[in-house]
């Protein structure tokens, strides 16, 4: 079950925020959670009861904390530059709609 719901959030371009407090975990777990936190770009928040004292599960929040912070500044800060800001490739300027695709991948 929950390989199955990291591989699904790899892909999700939709959910920002998710709380799955009060479920127990693994360490692997938490290890196919940090996998899906390092593709996915949309998530911005997780809540979930993280155990004390596993060594890895820490290692793990940290990447999560970070790409969660990463997505953060993503979606509020380059986002917004590029839709806003003139996006030049082979010297000509990237039009309007293809940045928003291209905003769409992200």
């Amino acid at each position: 079950g929950w390989k199955a719901l990291a591989e699904g959030l790899k892909i999700n371009r939709a959910l920002t925020s998710m709380d799955i407090s009060g479920i127990i975990f693994k360490d692997n777990n938490f290890e196919e959670l940090a996998k899906m936190a390092e593709v996915n770009t949309t998530l911005l928040s997780l809540n979930l009861d993280w155990p004390s004292g596993s060594p890895r599960s820490s290692e793990h929040r940290k990447i999560i904390k970070q790409k969660l912070s990463d997505n953060a500044v993503l979606r509020s800060v380059t986002v917004p530059m590029l839709l806003s800001s003139s996006v030049f490739l082979q010297g000509a300027e990237i039009l309007k709609e293809m940045k928003e695709i291209i905003v769409g991948y992200l």
